[in-house]
């Protein structure tokens, strides 16, 4: 029994009001008390979307389905207080119902709670927009002052040690998110400062670590490269498993900051969102339609997102480059890179000094000659060629690039790094950059995202040039194709986990042009423009389909031009024949045949990608 005069404690965890011998009661005053729980029924459970512990359940209500399955910690529809804004608050939803994203932390029944239900029945029920509402979402903002002037006194003590924020930006975003209520565990902007805190405590000299030898991750290789094809693109010591290791590097540059990301990753949700209004249309569309939503992928509650800073996986290889063609000593070093000539695996120990690029190389680094330099970019070429285009970029859908003009103005403000030949534009005949700002001010107080220039080679982004354009050694190209290659799969899992299925990185509503395979309206076949991101890096590319995408600095091997994908899949197969007669020690095969001229990048990308 409750005691006497107040409510009981069921009902107090049920997050409804205690009704005894038809009295309202004022609610159980026992201290500690937690709302109970339960398992949502089974159309909700397999679904992925929100339910309550009322049977029937609100959705299933609503979508006039059969609310079966798990009653644990469930009552009968029709309890009092079930349907009233506190029910909904105390079970972390919106004061509305379900569907309501407007939750307040640590939220608690009022003392008076019991007499405002009474009144709000007597009143006949009215909508959630009275004064209870915005009363019930005021009543802690001692903490929620509290929790903000924690992280504002965090960014003064960065700034006191000499870490580069902007201060004023800082308070001026926290302080609106925090007068407007906005709870603690839903603030971007404080989410986007300890993300910041803890790039800038990676990058500090003391975190660093020299590691002499790192292995090749190869774990999620099975996928494009088979691992027996490592070993080729790649070649190791017998001691290295075959598959050279990464010499000399530290976890993070020391020397010179990785490549700024922009200011969100693609298919950013807000940060503190519960969950996405999705209208399932399992009777519109046939099975296999680009736009059917598969109930059965999405992932409830949603999935975090795998890559929250947008970070490009190739961060460290710098695009304006900081040594001329990797040169790094005044004096001959010897070559670290292996060979594998006629059988024989070996250390090159080739005389040179130039080294490879990537930033992460300390201590001794990575001596790479020419030859070396060249025949590692020779055996990747036809694969990231041939994969690249198709695996790495999700399109825009037909209505976002139908009208230039108003693609260009959608990243007006955004932070987002865009590569556009923008000095083809009409009203940009002069080459300057367009009127549209595309940047925005972080947090450091640095301008994040912005024009990137004309759209460079196979992805249109800088991830294509970095590998094949720089001088990076076999242990690091091979670790970043597969780094790539993972991001990719893992921000397509997260997107067909938050809405169904693949959707256009910019509205978020429906399928890209690539799911129709560029094919009528839906494809965006009379379209001007091509929009598409590169999942590794999160950058944005606007091309024309006639567009060259030529590189800036390329070596002579990679200007012979991508060969058709068959040819491509020829070339690498007889490429590995050489090497398997030379393992064999056997006259070596006759060499595959060499594209005479460079062709259109953009074109045979394109094929690539359709075949």
């Amino acid at each position: 029994m409750p005691d006497e005069g107040f409510g009981c404690r069921a009902c107090h965890q049920l997050g409804v009001v205690c009704r005894i011998d038809g009295q309202i009661l004022p609610e159980c005053r026992e201290a500690g008390l937690k709302k109970a729980t339960f398992r949502p029924c089974e159309p909700c459970y397999r679904t992925g979307l929100r339910c309550d512990p009322k049977r029937p359940c609100d959705r299933c209500v609503l979508d006039g389905v059969v609310c079966d399955g798990q009653r644990f910690g469930c009552f009968n529809r029709g309890v009092p207080g079930d349907d009233y804004f506190g029910f909904y608050l105390w079970h972390g939803y919106g004061p509305t119902g379900v569907n309501d994203d407007n939750s307040v932390p640590n939220w608690r029944m009022p003392a008076n709670y019991h007499t405002m239900y009474q009144d709000w029945v007597a009143n006949g029920r009215p909508p959630y927009n009275g004064p209870d509402v915005i009363n019930a979402q005021r009543q802690a903002p001692e903490a929620v002052a509290q929790f903000y002037q924690e992280i504002i006194s965090i960014a003064q003590r960065m700034t006191i040690n000499g870490q580069p924020v902007d201060m004023t930006n800082i308070i001026n975003v926290l302080t609106q998110e925090m007068n407007e209520g906005l709870p603690p565990d839903r603030s971007q902007a404080s989410r986007d400062l300890r993300l910041l805190i803890q790039q800038q405590i990676d990058s500090q000299p003391p975190n660093q670590t020299l590691l002499q030898a790192v292995q090749v991750d190869t774990s999620q290789a099975v996928n494009r490269l088979e691992l027996q094809n490592l070993s080729y693109l790649n070649p190791g010591l017998e001691e290295e498993g075959q598959v050279a290791f990464i010499r000399n590097i530290t976890q993070h540059p020391v020397e010179r900051p990785v490549s700024p990301p922009p200011a969100r990753p693609q298919y950013h949700i807000p940060y503190g969102t519960l969950d996405i209004t999705l209208h399932h249309n399992d009777g519109v569309y046939p099975a296999n339609h680009p736009e059917l939503i598969q109930r059965d992928r999405l992932v409830r509650p949603l999935p975090e997102h795998p890559y929250p800073t947008g970070r490009s996986q190739l961060a460290t290889i710098p695009l304006l480059r900081v040594h001329d063609d990797g040169k790094q000593w005044d004096t001959n070093q010897s070559c670290y890179s292996i060979r594998t000539d006629y059988g024989i695996i070996a250390r090159c120990r080739g005389a040179t000094t130039l080294g490879c690029e990537d930033t992460t190389h300390h201590g001794d680094k990575a001596p790479l000659c020419d030859k070396c330099d060249t025949e590692s970019r020779d055996r990747f070429a036809p694969n990231i060629r041939a994969s690249f285009p198709k695996s790495i970029r999700a399109y825009a859908c037909h209505e976002c690039t139908k009208n230039e003009d108003d693609l260009v103005g959608i990243f007006q403000n955004t932070g987002h790094s865009v590569w556009y030949d923008f000095a083809s534009h009409p009203w940009n005949a002069t080459g300057v950059e367009p009127a549209v700002d595309v940047s925005v001010q972080g947090l450091d107080g640095q301008r994040v995202g912005g024009w990137k220039g004309k759209p460079l080679e196979i992805t249109g982004c800088a991830c294509a040039s970095k590998i094949l354009n720089r001088r990076i050694c076999s242990p690091h190209r091979l670790q970043y194709i597969l780094n790539i290659d993972t991001a990719a799969q893992r921000m397509k899992d997260y997107v067909i986990g938050a809405f169904g299925r693949m959707v256009c990185f910019i509205c978020q509503q429906r399928a890209g042009t690539n799911a129709y395979n560029f094919e009528g309206l839906e494809g965006g076949a009379g379209n001007e423009l091509q929009c598409w991101t590169c999942l590794g890096c999160h950058h944005v590319v606007i091309a024309r389909p006639s567009d060259q995408l030529t590189p800036a600095e390329v070596a002579e091997s990679v200007l012979l031009g991508a060969p058709p994908h068959e040819e491509v899949v020829e070339q690498f197969n007889r490429l590995m024949a050489i090497e398997m007669h030379r393992a064999n020690n056997q006259p070596e095969a006759p060499a595959p045949p060499v594209v005479a001229q460079a062709g259109n990048l953009a074109a045979v990308a394109e094929y690539a990608y359709n075949n």
